[in-house]
């Protein structure tokens, strides 16, 4: 007897989208249950807080400039070391876990975009964690996983 996945997330959320990138790349039939996260994208790896934060935990007229700055020379360096990582097409060589960890990180970039229009997530990317990112998303199941109300 097979045990149904029941599978509870924040739309959005890096982490939880990890693990459905994972259920739809291993075909597993599994469930989801919305969980609300109050209307905030307040989540993020460590050394992309600062622009999560300027981004969506303050008004415009409050961001801090130099704040903002150091982060995105974090995420430029954080780019660049998972670049000199990169193993043929994929983090590890062939599709793993490690790019379904890091792929809702960087595409929560583009997410910040748009409350940072002077925010250039595409121009931070590499040549090659671009065409990684964009492998990542040809996947086949990809969209199923995209987050909802970042269609918009």
């Amino acid at each position: 007897m097979t045990m149904a996945i029941l599978l509870y997330y924040g739309s959005g959320s890096p982490y939880a989208w990890r693990v459905q990138l994972a259920l739809e790349h291993k075909a597993l039939p599994y469930e989801r249950k919305l969980l609300s996260f109050a209307e905030t994208d307040s989540y993020f790896d460590k050394a992309t807080d600062p622009i999560v934060e300027e981004a969506f935990s303050r008004k415009p007229e409050e961001r801090d400039a130099a704040r903002l700055a150091a982060g995105l020379e974090g995420l430029e360096a954080e780019y660049a070391m998972f670049t000199r990582a990169l193993r043929g097409d994929f983090l590890a060589g062939p599709l793993s876990a490690a790019d379904f960890a890091l792929y809702p990180l960087v595409a929560f970039i583009d997410r910040c975009a748009i409350k940072l229009p002077d925010l250039d997530p595409k121009g931070l990317l590499t040549p090659e964690l671009a065409a990684w990112k964009a492998r990542i998303e040809a996947l086949p199941y990809f969209d199923k996983t995209y987050p909802p109300h970042w269609k918009r």
